[in-house]
């Protein structure tokens, strides 16, 4: 059960979700540590109650198989990493550097990170450094290119070829010479992203176009597909 105050003996229980969508949960490294509350986890309504949510009791919320069937499918019949969580304790941006480069310093906040953030390598810079072939699809515009994020993958020409819209995939696997690594961006700006307030049912059509292109390709049977979210879990 989780307080629906700080101070209150009022709670609510985790419930199934009937909609499709959210509000906009609080989020920031504040938040995250008043949702934590010194370890008991047991904040989140509050945090939102506190912070005007219009709804905060969706922070008990969970979706269920009405609404994103194939990702229960996924859980049932795959790996789940039920103990995975986020690696920065905050918002998208720094959770979309450490994604890639697994360093933020001690930057927390969805703004322009500082040069010594920017400046530290990425898996794909350690990939071109190997002789190891990537590309980076996106659909909409790649955030983390676009947002000052990895000023080294965008500033690069050497990189120019590598960064594709994610249209480009079905093509790119009946491609011989398909790259070893493929990192797939749907966007924050490309309605896909499940980030509230964005509606779940949508990205996860989204991300079940994009594996069933895969498992439908010559390269199914070499590939692993990883689904990761860039903020929060467990």
């Amino acid at each position: 059960s989780l307080p629906v105050a700080f101070s209150s003996t009022q709670v609510v229980h985790p419930f199934a979700l009937t909609g499709d969508s959210t509000p906009d949960l609080p989020h920031t490294q504040q938040a995250n540590l008043a949702d934590l509350n010194g370890g008991a986890n047991n904040m989140f309504v509050a945090e939102a109650n506190a912070s005007g949510v219009a709804s905060p009791q969706d922070a008990a919320g969970y979706y269920t198989a009405r609404q994103i069937p194939n990702y229960y499918d996924y859980a049932t019949y795959y790996g789940l990493a039920d103990r995975f969580f986020t690696g920065v304790l905050g918002p998208t941006e720094p959770n979309r550097v450490f994604d890639l480069s697994a360093y933020v310093g001690s930057w927390n906040a969805d703004s322009t990170p500082p040069a010594n953030v920017t400046a530290h390598a990425t898996v794909l810079d350690q990939l071109t450094g190997q002789g190891i072939p990537w590309n980076y699809d996106y659909a909409g515009s790649p955030i983390g290119l676009t947002a000052d994020l990895f000023p080294s993958l965008r500033d690069s020409t050497c990189n120019s070829a590598r960064i594709l819209p994610v249209s480009d995939l079905p093509a790119q696997l009946r491609t011989p010479g398909v790259p070893s690594v493929v990192y797939i961006d749907p966007s924050t700006s490309a309605l896909y992203s499940e980030h509230p307030p964005e509606n779940v049912t949508l990205g996860e059509e989204w991300s079940v176009a994009v594996i069933n292109a895969i498992l439908r390709s010559p390269e199914t049977n070499s590939s692993a597909i990883l689904v990761l979210y860039d903020e929060n879990g467990g």
